[in-house]
């Protein structure tokens, strides 16, 4: 587990100090699967801990789940939230707000002729 520890933490930070993405959201996606990578290693260490160890060390087996489930949860959505997709219809909505601030501003402008 002390290895596992070590090559998912040493992973993420030469990930993230390497950054070889060609597309922006794409680091968010490896970073935060990355850390639920280490999260998970650490709730194995724990349970390890807990089954080992003195019975003040113990966490709950359902308390690391949750926390496992929700970071999962947490992870799909910033997927979910940083793909090309929602990317490509933020810029297109920008573009077409600009350009309809073009058309208006033409009109205006024609006018005044």
């Amino acid at each position: 587990l002390a290895i596992g520890l070590f090559v998912t933490t040493i992973y993420n930070l030469l990930m993230r100090e390497a950054a070889p993405f060609a597309e922006p959201g794409m680091e968010s996606v490896s970073q935060s699967c990355g850390w639920l990578s280490l999260l998970a290693v650490t709730a194995l260490i724990f349970g390890l801990i807990g089954k080992l160890g003195p019975r003040e060390y113990t966490l709950d087996d359902g308390a690391l789940s949750a926390l496992l489930l929700a970071a999962s949860v947490l992870v799909v959505a910033s997927i979910l939230l940083s793909t090309d997709r929602a990317q490509r219809s933020r810029d297109a909505e920008m573009i077409d707000t600009v350009l309809d601030t073009l058309d208006t501003q033409d009109v205006h402008d024609k006018e005044q002729f």
